[in-house]
């Protein structure tokens, strides 16, 4: 347990705000996420709505933006980097992290100073060549592990082109008939002014894997609800899956 941690669990946690701490932590936990930079957020930073916090700490609207304001105007223990509009999270900043990275980059001067008086000490000359070539490589490698722990899925960081969704879709599946298939499941819910999030596709995505067994069988979900347009997704009707084809069975039912 930090410092902070501890002065926000002492100031809060046992009073009638006690959902302020656990709105504290809902930011450490968030912000924790976002150790390297990803998808547009700083290390440090996390996004915030008000609906989708509401739902997932159990408490009221009225509840979350006091507590906002404790962790930021009395606390400053957050601060707000980007204010949301309709449909687009705000940002938000843990403002230790910035503590953290100072204490971080003392410790590497520290250490850097430590290792300069071994070479002295020894007699032997700092190769920069090496030492160069190995910090190059680690930071590539750091580039193409970088990963995200959010909603379970393990997003790969590349230089794909493309928007935030489409690096979702393209990490869930390699088929492209599917890739194709939810992306114009994405169009559809722009026709009908229901556009989807990046949360909103995560969840999808879970959904469809609950509901289909195979590929084509997700395909064959996925337009029946662009056919019908649908908002969500559902189970196939009068369908059965053979062989990974999908079927309609509805002429073989007795009415």
């Amino acid at each position: 347990m930090h410092i902070v941690e501890r002065e926000i669990r002492k100031k809060y946690r046992y009073s009638n705000l006690s959902y302020v701490f656990d709105v504290y932590m809902e930011c450490e936990y968030r912000a924790n996420l976002t150790q390297e930079e990803y998808e547009g957020l700083q290390p440090g930073e996390f996004r915030f709505d008000y609906e989708s916090w509401e739902r997932r700490l159990g408490i009221s609207k009225k509840q979350l933006v006091r507590a906002i304001k404790e962790l930021t105007v009395n606390n400053a223990v957050i601060v707000q980097t980007f204010k949301g509009r309709k449909g687009i999270s705000s940002k938000y900043f843990l403002t230790r992290f910035k503590e953290q990275k100072k204490e971080q980059n003392e410790e590497l001067k520290g250490n850097s100073k430590g290792t300069e008086t071994n070479l002295e000490n020894t007699g032997f000359e700092d190769d920069g060549g090496t030492e160069k070539g190995t910090q190059k490589e680690q930071n590539e490698e750091q580039k193409k592990v970088h990963s995200s722990r959010y909603n379970n899925l393990d997003i790969i960081s590349n230089k794909e082109k493309g928007t935030s969704i489409d690096k979702i879709i393209n990490a869930y599946t390699g088929n492209l008939e599917l890739r194709n298939t939810l992306k114009e499941f994405l169009k559809m819910r722009k026709s009908i002014k229901k556009p989807m999030t990046d949360q909103a596709m995560k969840l999808l995505i879970n959904k469809l894997d609950k509901l289909g067994s195979n590929d084509n069988e997700k395909i064959e979900i996925l337009n029946q609800s662009i056919f019908n347009s649908w908002q969500g997704i559902f189970e196939l009707k009068n369908k059965v899956v053979e062989n990974n084809k999908t079927i309609d069975i509805s002429s073989y039912i007795t009415k």
